[in-house]
């Protein structure tokens, strides 16, 4: 009985396992509108992420907040546009077009994603100067990632 109920439980586990690491994987586009839509989705989920960071730094600035709070937070925005950029990553594009434009936007995420780097890294030193040319790169960043979420 109890060997029945170990091979139940290991059953369960492992079909609960492969359950999770099937609806993990991303499903690929269709056509390159359905591809198109994901990059849409993932710029505006990136530049949300990259203007928060944007905000706690300008916060930071103008002594506004604690530096550990700040920390928190532009920590917290780092993580989420390398998310998305990882997320975006695993997207299968459906054509040529959609190659193309895959390769671009993720220069433009990978941008994202530094320049989320580089505020974190400013705002841990509490160096205003590292602070506004980092602002000044995730402005870049930001704008880049409207042309793509429009």
């Amino acid at each position: 009985m109890r060997d029945l109920v170990r091979r139940r439980g290991a059953t369960a586990v492992a079909i609960a396992v492969g359950c999770v690491a099937f609806t993990s994987c991303a499903q690929p586009s269709s056509d390159y509108g359905d591809f198109r839509a994901k990059v849409r989705q993932s710029a505006k989920d990136a530049q949300s992420a990259v203007a928060t960071a944007q905000l706690m730094a300008d916060e930071v600035l103008r002594g506004r907040t604690t530096l550990a709070y700040a920390d928190t937070v532009v920590t917290d925005a780092e993580n989420d546009v390398s998310a998305v950029q990882t997320a975006f990553d695993t997207r299968q594009p459906p054509d040529a077009t959609s190659i193309t434009l895959r390769d671009e936007f993720d220069n433009v995420l990978q941008d994202a994603v530094t320049a989320a780097q580089d505020l974190r890294i400013a705002v841990r030193r509490d160096d205003a100067h590292a602070i506004r040319d980092g602002l000044d790169e995730a402005a870049k960043a930001v704008a880049q990632l409207q042309r793509y979420s429009r």
